[in-house]
């Protein structure tokens, strides 16, 4: 199976939404599945005018993250675009591709990932000519992305039933115009797969939901669904792993009852006699406790001592203690000298 791209258009309904992008883009929102390490890796984007023509706008690189709203309204008042009453105030095109066409982490990953987000700007900028307004590539995340912020265009026309109409034409700012069905939104994917294909990268069109079945998913709600699942792959894990310690202590027992039961005489035996050792040793204490007790009591505490001490000294090295250390061996006669016992 084929390496995958796909297109998300995402409105940008109101403009906090665009506020929300451009935090999102310095990383000032809480994302928790972005390595702020790599985050110095994203490359940006930005609308301006061309310098050798100021005619003109270019999309030229930042150093850093773009104010995606100051972006829109800069493009919006170089075209004489006009926003409509409570329309949508712009467009966020996600492109996202197979995590396996990009190759496993590092530099060549990064690399390709670069030369991908360029094609996919140059397309987009052939599809949809001066309607550019900002443009990222995340590295900092799970898979590399490309977000496209633009202002999508059209030319108004007032034309009147029964006179023409003395209005100009306006240049106006619609989402719905430009992606409004789904048919759209179709003909967005296979451009995608198209494009990429011919600037050489091995991608294809994703299963149309026709095939598959409607999907809205966002990455937001995608990484939810990917949490549950982990959680509930946790959940079955310690589920089966108190099962198995079930079974094992179940097991255990069972096999102590088969050893009791076939040797039933000698496990009674063997425990008649652990308690009766039990027994003796604790009786020896309680008498070794109260012989220091009385001598203590009728001795001075200086020949109390000496007697303790040889008492340790001899027990140290007698034959019934089952810990003696071997005694100290004779001192050897000086080199030259003679020995007789």
């Amino acid at each position: 199976m084929g390496h995958k791209i796909a297109i998300r258009v995402k409105p940008l309904k109101q403009w906090s939404d665009v506020s929300n992008a451009t935090r999102h883009g310095k990383r000032e929102d809480p994302a928790k599945h972005v390595d702020r390490v790599r985050t110095h890796l994203n490359q940006h984007w930005r609308s301006m005018t061309d310098p050798k023509n100021p005619e003109k706008r270019r999309l030229f690189p930042q150093a850093e993250p773009v104010d995606i709203a100051e972006a829109f309204r800069d493009l919006a008042q170089h075209r004489g675009a006009k926003w409509r009453k409570g329309a949508i105030v712009g467009t966020e095109m996600l492109f996202i591709a197979s995590p396996g066409f990009f190759g496993p982490p590092g530099p060549r990953r990064d690399e390709k990932a670069r030369r991908w987000a360029e094609d996919c700007l140059r397309a987009v900028m052939k599809r949809y000519p001066r309607q550019i307004a900002a443009a990222r590539l995340d590295l900092d995340e799970t898979t590399p992305h490309f977000s496209v912020f633009m202002l999508p265009t059209y030319r108004k026309e007032y034309a009147g039933t029964e006179r023409k109409s003395t209005r100009k034409p306006r240049l106006t700012i619609s989402h719905n115009q430009t992606f409004g069905t789904p048919e759209s939104l179709s003909a967005l994917q296979d451009w995608a797969a198209e494009a990429m294909q011919e600037a050489g990268h091995a991608l294809e069109r994703g299963e149309p939901k026709a095939t598959k079945g409607p999907d809205h998913t966002t990455p937001a709600e995608g990484r939810r669904r990917l949490q549950e699942a982990e959680g509930a792959a946790r959940g079955i894990r310690k589920a089966a792993e108190a099962e198995a310690a079930q079974i094992v202590s179940q097991a255990l027992s069972e096999a102590e009852a088969i050893r009791q039961k076939a040797f039933p005489m000698e496990v009674r035996k063997l425990r008649e006699e652990n308690t009766d050792l039990k027994r003796k040793i604790t009786a020896w204490e309680g008498f070794r406790d109260l012989t220091r007790e009385v001598l203590r009591s009728i001795l001075p505490e200086a020949l109390f001592e000496r007697f303790r001490s040889q008492m340790n000294e001899r027990w140290a090295t007698d034959p019934r203690n089952p810990d003696r250390r071997a005694p100290d061996p004779p001192p050897r006669p000086a080199p030259g000298s003679s020995f007789s016992p």
